[in-house]
């Protein structure tokens, strides 16, 4: 068994080539080891700081993906910055590209519209983080249940997220209201708003798409074993895709390998290829020792 969940959030908008020495056969220096500014440069690293996290060390490579309305970064030539701003190039799936979000419906697998169940949804599940905006994530989970007193008292759900940014907890209470539509959500989230939610330029509500889930064999009736989740946002001008987010739940917080491969196979099975290749790719997270 691996500990690990996975859920993928790519922003896009943020997309770099990487280095020519920088491959998974020749991983990039241990720069999160320099505490000071000064060593971090001197080691070839780059010393990022942000109104929105502690300064810290990074790789280069890691650096010139940071976005750049958060991070200012030692060492970045202005060609770097420029390239930050460009949509990285990624070959389209059949059905959906970098251009225009698809709709719900497109995305959905049949079995959402005629099976999908809000109350079996209800639950803790755990998952993956924004690569762009924490470069080291672990402990990611996501507890959802109802919002008593809103409508029905089924009509909006509360997800209580926790991410671990290296090793420091953060939480952030999104809100999502049920549509007509099943597994069409419209998610939001209830002042104060995080100053990094504003300065990446999120829109004050989002669509969130049910895409696939499974159940467990084990608990038919009982919470859902797994569920994905897509968000996608085009730019002021509807021109181009400006940011993706799919999230993999699973009520596991050890998953084994099979569980993995289904939830990524699912998801490339509804045209997600095209969003979990482009930007920052997919990335598992450690979920030892968290402290939630």
């Amino acid at each position: 068994m691996k500990t690990f969940c996975l859920a993928i959030l790519l922003a896009v908008v943020v997309a770099a080539d990487h280095d020519d020495d920088h491959d998974d056969d020749h991983p990039a220096p241990p720069c999160t080891s320099h505490r000071s500014r000064d060593l971090c440069d001197k080691k070839g690293c780059s010393w990022c700081e942000s109104s929105a996290v502690p300064a810290a060390c990074y790789s280069m490579y890691d650096a010139k993906v940071l976005p750049s309305s958060i991070f200012t970064c030692d060492g970045l030539g202005e060609a770097t910055l420029a390239s930050m701003a460009v949509v990285a190039a990624t070959t389209a799936a059949p059905a959906f590209n970098l251009t225009t979000c698809p709709r719900f419906d497109e995305v959905q697998h049949p079995r959402v519209a005629a099976n999908f169940s809000l109350n079996r949804f209800m639950g803790t599940y755990y998952d993956y983080t924004q690569y762009p905006v924490c470069p080291k994530p672990d402990c990611v989970r996501s507890i959802k249940s109802f919002v008593p007193g809103v409508g029905s008292g089924r009509d909006q759900i509360l997800d209580n997220f926790t991410i671990g940014c290296f090793g420091l907890p953060s939480r952030v209470h999104y809100y999502f209201n049920v549509t007509a539509d099943t597994g069409a959500l419209v998610g939001f989230i209830a002042p104060p708003v995080p100053v990094w939610w504003k300065a990446l330029g999120f829109a004050a509500t989002y669509n969130n798409t049910i895409v696939d889930f499974a159940e467990d064999p084990d608990d038919p009736d009982g919470q859902l074993d797994w569920v994905i989740e897509f968000q996608c946002r085009e730019n002021g001008d509807g021109k181009k895709v400006q940011f993706t987010g799919i999230n993999f739940y699973s009520k596991h917080q050890q998953m084994s390998q099979a569980h993995y491969d289904a939830m990524l196979q699912a998801a490339r099975d509804r045209g997600l290829g095209v969003y979990m290749d482009a930007g920052f790719g997919t990335r598992t997270v450690p979920q030892q020792n968290c402290t939630f």
